[in-house]
Parts: structure tokens; C-alpha cells; sequence
């Protein structure tokens, strides 16, 4: 019953399928229901915005910037995103504290971000906006110079259920849609 990678259609569908399934169980159907149509709608929302950019995925944590393909990567499934550093190459860099100059040499059209830090509650940690900003070899990238960074909720790293699919998907809508 638990959402999977594997399942059919990917992670963000198996949620719904999980949604349903659990109305069933507990007897709200009609409940569950509205729960995949607001996933549904947002999801529809950021693909209709989404136009094969270029993208990639962060996680900050511990003032370093890894590559958060594993993390956060199911959020782009049923957009239309490329992830500069998935596909034919594979994840070649991992969860391994990407260099920045790696991340500028792709130069994506965009970064989405999560601060672990803050979702966890890390003492004394930098933001994941003051560890962006600080990166000198970001300058001339797309990313940068078009302002066109997300952060996500911090909290969607301990929450990920559906409704906090639903909810990213908000912002994503926004920013692309803002995008000149």
C-alpha cells in the first residue's frame, strides 16, 4: 500500500492510488476523493506551466549543496522538467555534496531547493538561501541571473504525504507561470 518509485505511473500516482485506497479502508471514499482532485488539479496546474526547462534539484544541508535528485526528484515527475544531471549520463554525482562549479558548468534554466536544515531544525545552520547566495560560480548561470529559484516548504522533507505534493506544486505553478 505504500507509495513506491516502481509503482506504475511513478511515485505521485501511487500516492493517489495509496489515497484511495486508505478511503476504503477507513471509509472515507468521498474524502479521499477531494484529496487526489486537489493533487490532481495542482499537479495539472504546474504541468500546464512546464515546458521541458531545464532544472536542478537541490537539497542544502549542513552548508553544503547536494544534488537532490533522490530527495526531491518525484516532484517533477508528471511535470514537463529535465534534470541536468539524470537521463542517459545516470545521477553520476548522487547525494555526494555537488560541487558548484559542476552545477554552473550544466547551467540549468532552473533550481528548485530544499533546506533540510530548516524542515529538521538544525542549530546554528545557514539558510539554503545564504548558501545559494554565496556562490560565486552560480553568477552567470540561467538560475541566477533570472531569478528563477524555488524553495520549496522546508517541512516538505518530513511531511511528504499528498496534500504536500499538492502544496508544491502551488509555487512551481507560480514561478513558471512568472518566468519571462
Amino acid at each position: 500500500m505504500a507509495p513506491s518509485d516502481d509503482a506504475e505511473g511513478g511515485y505521485v500516482e501511487s500516492l493517489k492510488r495509496q489515497t484511495a485506497s486508505l478511503g476504503v479502508v477507513f471509509g472515507r471514499e468521498e474524502q479521499a476523493a477531494e484529496i487526489i482532485a486537489a493533487l490532481d488539479a495542482a499537479e495539472d496546474n504546474a504541468a500546464e506551466r512546464t515546458t521541458g526547462q531545464s532544472v536542478f534539484l537541490s537539497v542544502v544541508s549542513g552548508g553544503k549543496i547536494d544534488n537532490g535528485a533522490g530527495r526531491i526528484g518525484r516532484i517533477i515527475e508528471p511535470l514537463n522538467l529535465r534534470d541536468v544531471f539524470a537521463g542517459e549520463a545516470g545521477d553520476v554525482h548522487g547525494d555526494s555534496g555537488l560541487a558548484p562549479e559542476a552545477v554552473a558548468a550544466a547551467n540549468p534554466d532552473w533550481m528548485i531547493v530544499l533546506d533540510r536544515d530548516a524542515a529538521a531544525g538544525e542549530p546554528g545552520a545557514a539558510p539554503a538561501k545564504s548558501v545559494i547566495d554565496a556562490q560565486e560560480a552560480f553568477a552567470r548561470t540561467t538560475f541566477a541571473s533570472e531569478d528563477q529559484i524555488v524553495y520549496l516548504d522546508p517541512y516538505f522533507y518530513t511531511r511528504e504525504s499528498i496534500q504536500a505534493y499538492a502544496e508544491t506544486y502551488e509555487p512551481l505553478a507560480d514561478a513558471f507561470s512568472n518566468a519571462s
